[in-house]
């Protein structure tokens, strides 16, 4: 989050940046403020997500977009989903909720 930001911004800032796509954040669905990370130099963090669902604002096609972050773009369905090597704990969690709609 940039110094001055809302959350809602930011969630418009970095799916752009992620994706190439320009998102409008509907509802927020939840807080997350208890996840823990070790970055490579040891450096020990907690993490606060604020996990948003979001519409897309253009029509753009999903491609080959690539940056550093993003390792692959795409529509999935749920059991493409839980076949994807790729996906964190913390994000696994995420879904589930998302898709048993319990927000």
């Amino acid at each position: 989050m940039d110094l001055g930001e809302s959350s809602a911004e930011t969630c418009r800032r970095e799916f752009y940046e992620e994706t190439g796509i320009t998102v409008e954040p509907l509802r927020l669905l939840n807080v997350y403020t208890n996840f823990e990370e070790t970055y490579p130099n040891g450096d020990k963090v907690q993490t606060v997500v604020m996990l948003y669902e979001v519409i897309a604002k253009t029509d753009k096609a999903i491609t080959d977009y690539q940056n550093d972050e993003t390792l692959r773009l795409g529509y999935f369905s749920r059991e493409e989903i839980a076949e994807l090597s790729s996906i964190s704990d913390k994000h696994r969690l995420m879904l589930a909720e998302y898709f048993a709609d319990e927000f």
